[in-house]
């Protein structure tokens, strides 16, 4: 478990607390191997997972550069199953996070309702990078442009955020959505109720926050999603995922924030 994503991102942290639970409740021992940025691909996490007494290494998001870890643990006998939010191909079952219909859907509205203009939030200066959201966009005729976080700042990236009717502020990022809701939460509070705002994860805002606030947004079903998980671990290796299975996210388009359905966690 990537220790930053789980300790900032209410989504993942409650992901990961409930499968735990669950595979507890079908006697498995569940535990939680939280990974550093410093570590991740080195050898040294490779030799804390296999000190292990693993049947199965489930790995969140996993990024190239664990290659090697996981057929390590594989070539050591530990059945290997991930979740991923991209292209990758892995020789393992995995179930693969999809926003594909979810954007499509969610530009589709934008452009028959009149947007003309996406402010993208980015981590920093080098991030504007052409993604699937904004081919999109650019293809529905709705301008990008780059609001960029550079150290954290947020004063200025809220700032430049700031547009008229015709323009949606997009977090396509869940990492600096999540931030930006801890850090400044009043600033954010203030960008949904002024304006319209699309979010890939939950609205991590205090309940005291979060009424009167609506939001464009892509949310995947955690619940079912660990249902799945824990139901094909308890039947045995059989019945995982022998082709990635996509696990598809759900576009709301202006929800109130309190409806959200992980809203009740925070």
């Amino acid at each position: 478990v990537w220790l930053t994503g789980f300790t900032q991102m209410l989504d993942w942290r409650m992901f990961f607390m409930r499968l735990a639970d669950e595979l507890r409740c079908q006697h498995f021992g569940a535990e939680l191997i939280f990974t550093r940025d410093a570590e991740v691909g080195r050898p040294l996490l490779t030799d804390r997972l296999l000190r292990q007494p693993l049947d199965y290494l489930l790995w969140f998001f996993p990024h190239p550069v664990v290659r090697e870890t996981l057929a390590t643990a594989h070539d050591h006998g530990i059945r290997v199953v991930c979740v991923t939010d991209s292209t990758h191909e892995w020789p393992y079952p995995q179930y693969r996070l999809d926003h594909g219909a979810a954007r499509r859907q969610a530009v589709a509205c934008w452009h028959a309702e009149g947007i003309k203009q996406a402010v993208i939030a980015r981590a920093d200066e080098t991030a504007a990078t052409e993604t699937e959201l904004t081919r999109l966009l650019t293809q529905h005729g709705i301008a990008c442009r780059f609001a960029p976080t550079p150290h954290q700042s947020w004063e200025p990236f809220f700032a430049s955020c700031r547009g008229d009717a015709r323009t949606v502020t997009v977090f396509d990022d869940a990492l600096l959505s999540a931030l930006a809701c801890q850090v400044v939460p009043q600033a954010m509070v203030a960008l949904l109720r002024d304006h319209r705002v699309y979010f890939e994860n939950s609205v991590d805002l205090a309940r005291s926050l979060q009424q009167g606030l609506r939001v464009d947004v892509a949310v995947f079903d955690w619940d079912s999603l660990v249902t799945r998980i824990v139901a094909d671990l308890v039947v045995g290796h059989g019945t995982l995922p022998r082709q990635p299975l996509p696990v598809r996210s759900r576009w709301h388009g202006q929800i109130p924030v309190t409806d959200l359905p992980a809203s009740a966690y925070a």
